[in-house]
C-alpha cells in the first residue's frame, strides 16, 4: 500500500516544476499568468507552443523567509510534460538564469522519498566531484 501511494504521488508530480530564487515580495496577482510570462520572457515564445502552459502555482507551505535567507520555492503545475522538459532543458542550457537581480534555479518536483534517497549519496557526490570521478545515479 505504501509503494502504491508513493507511485501515485510520483505520477501526480510528474508535470511539476520547482522554481527557486523568485523573491517573496514580488507582486503576483495571477500566479499562473506570472509564470507563463516569466517562462516566455526567459526562454522565448517559440519554446512553448501552447498559449496556456501553467495550470496552477503555489509557494511551499512555510513562513515568509527572513531577509538574507533564500526565498521559498515556487511549484508550478504545467499542463504537459513537454513544457516542463523544455523549461528544464533551456534553464540548463542558459544557466545561470537571472531575473530581477536574482538567480533562478529550475528543478523537477520529486517526491520526498526520492529526495531522501538522493541525500544518501551527497557525501559520495562531493567526493567524486573533488576527485574528478565521473558518476551518475540510475
Amino acid at each position: 500500500m505504501i509503494a502504491k501511494n508513493e507511485d501515485l504521488e510520483a505520477c501526480s508530480q510528474h508535470n511539476n516544476l520547482r522554481i527557486r530564487g523568485i523573491a517573496e515580495t514580488t507582486e503576483i496577482t495571477r500566479h499562473d499568468v506570472f509564470v507563463e510570462n516569466l517562462l516566455i520572457e526567459l526562454f522565448g515564445l517559440q519554446a512553448f507552443t501552447e498559449t496556456s502552459v501553467v495550470k496552477w502555482l503555489h509557494r511551499s507551505l512555510a513562513p515568509r523567509s527572513p531577509i538574507g535567507v533564500p526565498p521559498c520555492p515556487l511549484t508550478a503545475r504545467l499542463l504537459n510534460y513537454r513544457s516542463r522538459d523544455m523549461a528544464l532543458r533551456l534553464a540548463c542550457e542558459r544557466s545561470p538564469v537571472n531575473y530581477q537581480e536574482s538567480t533562478l534555479s529550475f528543478f523537477p518536483d520529486f517526491t520526498k522519498a526520492v529526495q531522501d534517497n538522493w541525500w544518501k549519496y551527497a557525501d559520495f557526490k562531493e567526493y567524486a566531484q573533488q576527485t574528478g570521478l565521473k558518476y551518475s545515479i540510475l
